[in-house]
């Protein structure tokens, strides 16, 4: 498995409807080893481009997030067998995706991470944001299949054509620097 680690280049802090949220892009990030092959594939090249962060506490499924606001058409044909998969193991913390609207100005990559609401995880970041540090965020447990096949983890084809997520269920590690 892969893990995902972004150094943040500012921190938009607030509140919203679902709770805490931070947010903010980067160039900043790495996989562990860009060609080190997990499962069998490669995992996607993310050098050079803009990842758009979030950190909340949603308590919608990060595959519910992910669905939410797709038409019909745009979602993928393996959403039922995902969205079993996660509700009999645990629901997933993160989500990283392919964005879909890069020529409207929109982030390549998109990374979104949903908490348990918790006063302490908004103290820290809030702290952060003010002091204006860096924080880093690691996120391991990213799978990619070596082959299109119906399965609870992506392919590098329902990544690249499909827009199909990526989900890890570990928690992310989240550092003052």
């Amino acid at each position: 498995m892969a893990s995902f680690t972004l150094i943040t280049q500012g921190v938009d802090v607030g509140y919203g409807e679902d709770g805490f949220f931070a947010r903010g892009t980067t160039d900043n990030f790495s996989w562990n080893d860009p060609g080190e092959y997990v499962h069998g594939e490669h995992l996607p090249r993310l050098t050079g481009e803009v990842v758009e962060w979030r950190i909340d506490s949603n308590p919608m499924s990060q595959w519910d997030q992910y669905a939410c606001f797709l038409p019909p058409e745009d979602k993928s044909s393996r959403e039922n067998l995902l969205k079993a998969f996660w509700a009999e193991y645990h629901q997933p913390l993160a989500r990283l995706e392919r964005g879909r609207y890069v020529e409207d100005g929109g982030p390549p990559v998109v990374l979104r991470i949903s908490l348990l609401r918790d006063p302490s995880l908004a103290v820290f970041i809030m702290s952060v944001a003010m002091a204006e540090k860096e924080l880093h965020i690691y996120s391991g447990g990213w799978s990619f299949l070596d082959e299109d096949k119906l399965a609870p983890a992506v392919s590098h084809a329902g990544w690249t054509e499909r827009f199909e997520p990526a989900f890890s269920s570990d928690m992310p590690i989240l550092r003052l620097r």
